[in-house]
């Protein structure tokens, strides 16, 4: 009779915790796979405001906490100035050996420096170095005037910027991070414009990598400086990004690391120290690196398939990938389920281009979608006006 009883009982009780579960973990934008599910922020022992841990190629969240919340950047601010200062440099329009003149009111800036003086001559190269390694506000203001002519112009173009990768929680009224209750982000909207920063890695990486350095290193004035962020020289695989801290922030960092193939990027802010800070930064990367790993499905220029391109002289045309078709496996899962296909462009016709992108290659893991460029190799040349007058009729007669 016993058990007539606390059999039902059980059973409602496992049901509606089922029910709980997928409404709190139902809408979300996280990963969704009860083994890469996000632990509580108890679990890593994370004593700061909010943080966030995601991989970089393809966003995938492995981890936050608050990471909504509008919170003081401080020096973390910069990242976004680097952002569009690498954007100038990879079109061609600055380069790294400019030379900028110093403002006044570049000279004049407090906190973190290096002591800028107004009419100095220094190269970007010394700008961005003194940024990324001693979160220079002097070589940050110097910087921003440069690449937006004005530095009221050059926050205009941060704030634009913001729109365009969608950040709903950043609004920028300086370029250094000082306090402003005007002036603010979050954790998510940090890993966002990392991730972006990340797309100029031969730029940025060199400077944000350095532990130590000099500007000015040929002249009679060189000045040493020592990165902000010690774990470029304590943690594997650590190679940037910024730190932060203000009396309003606590200490901030947002970071970078690869190993085996896997980039992360993490966000603490408003820790309250900078041992805690680096501590909790570790905690996240390890938890990441634990939980992910990255498969080559295909290997770059390999053969994927062969298609008739309508028009074409050739009868078949080889279809090759551009980049290696590279994917996130949650380590838990032995045998994750893999699927392809090829997506052809609508309206192929010859003629066509050696190295023209003509179809995706899509690749389907588990809940996951990941879209790569598919190539030709050769021209494809066009069918002449008799040939293609006889395959028309050859199509008729069939």
């Amino acid at each position: 009779m016993l058990k007539k009883i606390i059999y039902p009982v059980l059973c409602s009780l496992f049901l509606t915790l089922g029910i709980f579960g997928i409404f709190k973990y139902g809408n979300t934008n996280m990963i969704v796979k009860d083994n890469i599910l996000p632990v509580n922020s108890i679990d890593l022992n994370l004593n700061c405001s909010s943080s966030y841990l995601i991989e970089e190629s393809t966003g995938k969240v492995l981890y936050s906490q608050n990471e909504l919340e509008k919170l003081h950047p401080a020096s973390m601010t910069k990242m976004m100035g680097l952002l569009l200062a690498c954007e100038k440099i990879d079109s061609k329009k600055i380069n790294v050996d400019d030379m900028v003149t110093v403002s006044l009111e570049a000279s004049k800036m407090g906190g973190s420096q290096v002591f800028l003086e107004a009419n100095e001559q220094i190269s970007v190269n010394d700008l961005l170095k003194s940024i990324c390694i001693s979160s220079a506000n002097d070589s940050m203001y110097a910087l921003g005037e440069y690449v937006g002519t004005t530095i009221d112009e050059f926050i205009n173009m941060m704030n634009k910027k913001s729109k365009e990768l969608g950040l709903e929680n950043t609004n920028f009224i300086n370029v250094t991070g000082f306090d402003d209750d005007n002036h603010y982000t979050c954790a998510k909207d940090m890993a966002i414009i990392a991730k972006n920063l990340l797309k100029y890695k031969d730029i940025i990486l060199p400077y944000t990598s350095m532990y130590e350095g000099y500007i000015r290193e040929n002249t009679n004035k060189p000045f040493w400086l020592v990165n902000t962020n010690k774990l470029v020289r304590f943690y594997e695989g650590l190679d940037g990004l910024k730190t932060g801290y203000t009396s309003k922030s606590g200490f901030c960092l947002t970071a970078t690391a690869i190993r085996n193939d896997v980039r992360l990027i993490s966000v603490i802010m408003n820790a309250k120290s900078s041992e805690s800070r680096n501590e909790m930064t570790k905690s996240l990367l390890d938890y990441g690196f634990s939980k992910i790993s990255k498969k080559t499905i295909k290997n770059k220029d390999e053969k994927i398939t062969s298609i008739k391109i309508k028009h074409a002289k050739q009868e078949k045309v080889d279809l090759y990938l551009k980049d290696d078709a590279k994917v996130i496996i949650d380590k838990a899962i032995e045998n994750p389920k893999i699927e392809t296909k090829v997506q052809l462009f609508d309206n192929l016709q010859a003629p066509l281009k050696k190295d023209s992108v003509v179809a995706k290659f899509i690749v389907m893991v588990d809940s996951d979608t990941y879209t790569f460029d598919l190539i030709i190799k050769e021209d494809i040349l066009k069918l002449s006006f008799k040939e293609l007058f006889l395959d028309k009729l050859k199509d008729i007669l069939a």
